[in-house]
C-alpha cells in the first residue's frame, strides 16, 4: 500500500486514491465558525482558505536544527490504518480524529495455517533457501502458464533434493514455488515466523505490521488477497470505534477522548476515515465511519447527535446553523438538533468535502462527486433544499475545491482547471497540465495558485498565475506526495514526504517566481498526508503515533 511514497505510509492517500478529504471555502464566504483570531478551528483555518490573516511575525530563516519543538504528545491510537486526519486548534485545545479497532484477546493471526500458506519452514537451511529463491526466479518458472506447468516444475525441482529433505520441506518448497512473485522471500518469511503464535489484539495492529514492513506496496502485490482474507477470518468479531481526542494546546497533554461505535472500512485498501473536525463555540462536528457526529465540548465530548452517513473522509462545513458534509452522499443537518434537512443522492463521494458559494444573496453548495473510470463531476446545489442547479465534468479528485469569489480551482485527473461560476453553469477559464494531481489542495494567494507536492513525482512546488493558468514557478527537487499547506506571515508551511514514515516540515516565502526557502526540518517522523494546523505562531503536525507542536515565531526585538 502506500503510506504516503515508496509507496509510503505518508502516501496512504495518494496510492489508495485517497488524500485526506478536504474542505475549502471562498474567502469572504467562510463558514461561520466563531473562534479566536489565532485559532485554527476547522480544516484550512478560520476562513477555510488556508490563510492565517493575523499571524505573528515568523522566522525569516530557520536555525540548522529547525524550529523549536514545544511538545510531542504521548502515544496516541494512530497507525497506517487509523486514518490521517488533520488536527485542529480551538479554545486552547487540540482536537484530532482517528478510527480505531477495539482490542480482542487471544487472537494469534500468525498461526500454522497462515505461515504454511506462504511456505514457512522454521529450520530450513540457508543453502536450501538460496536454492529455492533461485528456482523461483528461474526462466523456466516464469514460462509456466498453467497450474499443471507449475506442478511439473515443482516436481522436477523437488527431484533435486534427497528424500529426507523432500519429506521434511516438500510442502513448504512447493508452496513457495507455486506462489512465486505472489509470495515472500526468505527474510520476510523469517520475520513472519518470529511472530508465530504472538497475540495481536486487533486487525488494525495486524495489518499495520505489514504496512510498516512493506509500506503500502503490500496492497498492490499478489499477497494482499490472502492476507486480507485471513484477517477477515481471524478478526471476524472485531469491533471498531470513531475516536475524538482532545489535547491541551500548551503542553500536548491528553485531556480526554470520546469513542463512538464505528464500522469496518469498506475500502479495499486498509486505511481509516480521515475527515477533519470543525468547532463552533462549544460544539464539535466530525464525520467518521458511523456517520456525522456532534459533540458537546463543555461535557468532555458527550454525544449531542449523530447523523446518517457511511464511512468517509469528508470534513463537515458549518454555516448559518447548518452542517454540510458528504458522508457517502451530500447532505445537510441542523447544527443544533442533527435533523436531516436534505440529502442529494446524485452527489456521491467518500473523499470530498463541500464548499459554500454565495452569489446575489443566494447560497449554493459545491461538491465534486465520483463518476465511472476515475472521472469526477462538479455539482452545484441549492444550500436551502439540496436541489441540483447544474453539474459538469470536473478535474476534481481527492484534493479539494478552492474558491475565491466566483473563481473555482480544481486539481485532479492529471491537471489543474479554473472555472468562472454562475448560477446557470461553470465556464472554464483555463486548464493546465502543470501541477498534476495527488498533491495538496490548491491555495490561492495574491493572484497566484500554489500547488504543494505531487505524488510519484519529484515536484515539490508549482505556482500558476490565477488569471491565465501559466506557470510562474516549478520546483522539482525532492518532491512527492504531501499535505495541503497554509499561509502565515507571507510564507507557506507544509509537510512533504521524504520517505516511508518520514516527512519534512518546510516553510518558504510566497514569491511566485522564485523559490525562497525559509527552512526545513528534514527526515522527521511526520505524516505527509496530514495537513498542518496553525495557531498563534505555532504549527501542529501529525506523527505516526503522536502530535507535535513547533514554534515558528520570530524572537521579539
Amino acid at each position: 500500500m502506500k503510506s504516503s511514497r515508496t509507496r509510503t505510509w505518508n502516501e496512504t492517500f495518494a496510492c489508495a486514491c485517497l488524500v485526506a478529504a478536504v474542505i475549502l471555502s471562498a474567502a469572504g464566504h467562510a463558514a461561520e465558525v466563531k473562534a479566536a483570531a489565532d485559532d485554527w478551528p476547522q480544516f484550512m483555518g478560520p476562513n477555510r482558505d488556508g490563510i492565517a490573516a493575523k499571524s505573528p511575525k515568523l522566522l525569516d530563516a530557520w536555525p540548522k536544527e529547525g524550529p523549536k519543538l514545544v511538545w510531542k504528545s504521548d502515544e496516541l491510537p494512530f497507525g497506517p490504518t487509523c486514518g490521517v486526519g488533520t488536527p485542529i486548534v480551538a479554545g486552547g485545545k487540540v482536537y484530532t480524529f482517528a478510527q480505531i479497532a477495539l482490542p480482542l484477546d487471544g487472537i494469534k493471526p500468525f498461526n500454522a495455517e497462515f505461515l504454511s500458506h506462504w511456505g514457512f519452514a522454521a529450520d530450513l537451511p540457508d543453502d536450501l533457501n538460496k536454492k529455492i529463491e533461485a528456482a523461483i526466479g528461474d526462466k523456466k518458472r516464469a514460462a509456466c502458464k498453467t497450474k499443471e506447468d507449475v506442478e511439473a516444475y515443482c516436481k522436477e525441482f523437488l527431484a533435486t533434493f534427497d528424500s529426507a529433505q523432500t519429506q521434511k520441506f516438500g510442502d513448504a518448497i512447493r508452496a513457495r514455488i507455486q506462489l512465486a512473485g505472489g509470495g515472500f522471500g526468505a527474510g520476510d518469511l523469517a520475520w513472519m515466523g518470529s511472530l508465530r503464535d504472538k497475540e495481536i489484539k486487533s486487525r488494525q495492529d495486524f495489518m499495520n505490521l505489514f504496512v510498516d514492513r512493506f509500506h503500502h506496496n503490500i496492497y498492490h502485490g499478489g499477497q494482499a488477497g490472502y492476507i486480507i482474507q485471513h484477517a477477515d477470518a481471524v478478526y471476524k468479531d472485531q469491533k471498531w470505534a470513531d475516536s475524538l481526542i482532545c489535547l491541551d494546546a500548551a503542553s500536548g497533554k491528553k485531556l480526554w477522548s470520546k469513542e463512538l461505535p464505528g464500522v469496518k472500512k469498506s475500502w479495499g485498501v486498509e486505511f481509516g476515515c480521515s475527515g477533519v473536525p470543525a468547532v463552533v463555540k462549544d460544539r464539535l462536528y466530525f464525520a467518521g465511519s458511523g456517520g456525522v457526529y456532534c459533540l458537546d465540548l463543555s461535557k468532555k465530548g458527550e454525544l449531542v447527535w449523530q447523523g446518517k452517513g457511511t464511512a468517509s473522509h469528508t470534513s463537515p462545513l458549518v454555516a448559518d446553523g447548518v452542517v454540510y458534509a458528504c458522508p457517502g452522499e451530500l447532505a445537510a443537518f441542523d447544527a443544533a438538533t442533527g435533523k436531516e434537512l436534505w440529502r442529494q443522492a446524485k452527489v456521491t463521494h467518500d473523499s470530498e468535502s463541500p464548499v459554500l458559494w454565495k452569489k446575489n444573496g443566494k447560497t449554493y453548495v459545491l461538491c465534486s462527486s465520483s463518476a465511472p473510470r476515475y472521472y469526477f463531476n462538479l455539482w452545484c446545489v441549492d444550500a436551502g433544499n439540496g436541489n441540483v442547479l447544474w453539474q459538469a465534468p470536473s478535474a476534481g479528485e481527492h484534493s479539494s475545491l478552492t474558491l475565491l469569489g466566483d473563481t473555482l480551482i480544481m486539481r485532479g485527473n492529471g491537471g489543474v482547471t479554473a472555472f468562472h461560476l454562475t448560477p446557470q453553469k461553470p465556464e472554464q477559464l483555463w486548464t493546465s497540465k502543470v501541477g498534476g494531481d495527488y498533491g495538496g489542495s490548491p491555495i490561492i494567494y495574491q493572484d497566484h495558485v500554489y500547488l504543494c507536492g505531487q505524488a510519484y513525482t519529484p515536484n515539490l512546488l508549482t505556482v500558476l498565475d490565477l488569471k491565465t493558468g501559466e506557470p510562474t514557478l516549478k520546483v522539482t527537487a525532492k518532491g512527492g506526495a504531501c499535505s495541503t499547506g497554509l499561509v502565515a506571515d507571507g510564507k507557506i508551511v507544509f509537510v512533504s514526504e521524504s520517505g516511508y514514515k518520514t516527512g519534512r516540515l518546510i516553510m518558504f516565502k510566497t514569491t511566485p517566481d522564485k523559490y525562497e526557502e525559509v527552512g526545513q526540518l528534514p527526515n522527521q517522523d511526520l505524516v505527509a498526508s496530514t495537513s498542518p494546523a496553525f495557531a498563534d505562531g505555532k504549527v501542529y503536525v501529525r506523527m505516526p503515533t503522536a502530535i507535535a507542536c513547533y514554534d515558528l515565531t520570530a524572537p521579539a526585538k
